[in-house]
This record gives C-alpha cells, structure tokens and sequence, in this order.
C-alpha cells in the first residue's frame, strides 16, 4: 500500500457563486484519486477554511487535503499529480497571482525575515518558476489549488489557530 498514490479529500469554499467556467471544469477533471468532496458556504473565510479541514478529517483513506477555490482552474490531471507526490511534500500551492495591478505573484520568499514577515518573490523568480514549471521551496502560497498533507493537519497545536485573517495578513499566508 506504501507505493500506490494517494487518495485526496476536494474542500471547495463556497463563500461566493460559482462561475460556470469552474462548475464545467470541475465536471471534466479526472477525479479517480478522489476519495471525497467537502464543502462549506455562506460563512466568514476563516471559519469556512476551518470547517473544510474538519470535515475533511471525519473522512478515511486520504492522505492529502486539496483546497480548490473558485477562481482557479487547474489542469484536468491535477488531482492524478498531487497524488503522486511523496510523503515530504507537506504542503504544495500554485502560482497565482492577484486579481489587480500590479498582478504580484503570490508565492512568497523561502526565508523569512527576523520579525516573521515574507515577501513575495520578485519577477526574476517568478519568471523562471513560470518557465521551469516543478516544485520550487517558499514561505508560504495562495490557497487557490493547494495540496495540505493530512499529517500537517493531524498534527497541528490545537491551542493555534490554523487561519487567521489580519489587515496585514491573508488567511492562506497566516497558515
């Protein structure tokens, strides 16, 4: 059983409509390694983040929670990729970029300054990230399509929380 890939649990916040470009995508997407679906609407992100991975955890025979938001349409293999990743990929997210200018790409710096902060890497980065498509070490990423390894969860300080929204944080940054 080491050697087989993965099964996933699919957690889709649903805080806004869905787009009938993600619904008709979300039909054509090879879902064989999908062991479940979850989701939560009509609640503050952070909560809906939260009741995702609990549900999530109320489920067997998965081993990796993948995020999928709204605004991201992944390739129709995804879910077949992410399962084939190995146990030390803890955490892997996408390179999206924001929704307004300057479009900053949301994948941020592998070393954290002294106070914590993270940057997001600068175009050059970006640039051979988007050329040399693999996986590349950062601090943190947008949550768009973002493959959480069930340990990490399992294993969180349940006296922290997992999201937490500020005015100088985002929620999937925080996590």
């Amino acid at each position: 059983m080491e050697d087989e890939p993965s099964m996933i649990v699919v957690g889709i916040p649903l805080y806004r409509s869905l787009p009938a470009t993600f619904f008709a995508h979300w039909l054509r997407m090879d879902k064989t390694k999908v062991a479940a679906t979850v989701t939560v609407e009509g609640v503050y992100l952070t909560h809906a983040m939260t009741t995702l991975v609990c549900m999530a955890l109320d489920h067997d025979d998965w081993d990796r929670l993948v995020i999928m938001e709204h605004d991201v349409i992944p390739p129709v293999g995804a879910f077949e990729r992410i399962a084939e990743y190995g146990p030390d990929k803890h955490i892997v997210g996408p390179l999206m970029f924001q929704h307004v200018p300057p479009y900053t790409a949301m994948v941020f710096g592998e070393d954290p300054d002294p106070e914590g902060t993270v940057l997001p890497f600068g175009p050059d980065i970006v640039k051979q990230i988007a050329d040399n498509p693999a996986l590349y070490a950062c601090s943190a990423v947008s949550f768009g399509f973002t493959a959480i390894h069930r340990d990490v969860l399992e294993k969180w300080d349940k006296d922290v929380p997992m999201f937490l929204h500020t005015n100088d944080e985002s929620h999937d940054v925080y996590f």
